[in-house]
């Protein structure tokens, strides 16, 4: 059986130790602890096992998962290849901030223009940024680019959109005195209810804005409907999708 070293542990370092602290053994060290919450006997955990044993029986566990995830909120159950972990550990992925000195950062630009031309391919999009902090920040430039753009002050969004960045979004445009106003949803769907949203759409309308998934983990299907009720009145339409999805549907670009 492999023993693992641990430091001082052997018999006659305790001794010693024990000695200099005129102790006679370990029980008398640890005399104050309560008789009631110590261990007779060492604790039953089976039989050492090496890690492909272990990453065996955790795979052998999880393959029995007869319970499948309706979390939303975001936490989505999905598969991360472990070249993700490789990659974001090199230094032209470690950090999202965008270089300043170019002749220093020859690698970090490189590892962003890729990123940029893969996400564009990905998303449907003719230029993808680079350089926003994350989700919530995304959708607030959003808001106020689409102000600028069309010189409104009103954004709808999806009911279902996530919490925290309806907040952010707010923190961004108060400042510019902009109105967010949200559109109802289907309460037996989960997702926009399309008359409810058509109605809330005029001429001061800057954007319309959905998630995909929404909060609750739905699927909005009717999403280039809801894109062309927001064109049909001269306002933009942004959407916030997980990229993985994008594999799968019609990428916003395209709607």
């Amino acid at each position: 059986m492999i023993a693992h070293l641990s430091p001082n542990s052997s018999d006659p370092i305790k001794r010693t130790m024990l000695d200099f602290l005129g102790m006679k053994s370990l029980e008398e060290l640890y005399s104050d602890v309560p008789e009631e919450i110590l261990l007779k006997s060492p604790p039953e955990i089976g039989k050492r096992n090496d890690h492909i044993e272990i990453e065996s029986l955790i795979e052998s566990k999880l393959s029995k998962k007869v319970k499948l995830i309706f979390t939303g909120g975001g936490m989505v159950d999905h598969y991360i290849p472990p070249l993700v972990d490789e990659l974001a550990s090199r230094q032209e992925f470690y950090t999202s901030y965008t270089p300043y000195q170019p002749e220093f950062s020859q690698g970090v630009l490189q590892a962003l223009f890729e990123y940029q031309s893969l996400m564009a391919e990905l998303l449907g999009m003719d230029v993808v940024n680079a350089s926003l902090y994350d989700f919530g920040s995304a959708l607030g430039e959003a808001g106020r680019f689409s102000i600028r753009v069309t010189k409104r002050k009103e954004i709808v969004i999806a009911s279902n959109v996530h919490p925290e960045r309806k907040l952010v979004l707010r923190t961004y445009l108060d400042p510019v005195d902009a109105e967010i106003v949200e559109a109802p949803m289907d309460d037996v769907r989960g997702t926009v209810d399309l008359e409810g949203l058509e109605n809330l759409i005029d001429d001061s309308v800057a954007m319309v804005y959905i998630e995909l998934p929404n909060f609750y983990g739905i699927l909005e299907e009717r999403a280039e409907d809801i894109v062309n009720i927001a064109h049909s009145k001269g306002a933009l339409a942004v959407i916030g999708i997980d990229p993985i999805l994008a594999a799968i549907i019609r990428p916003p670009g395209d709607l």
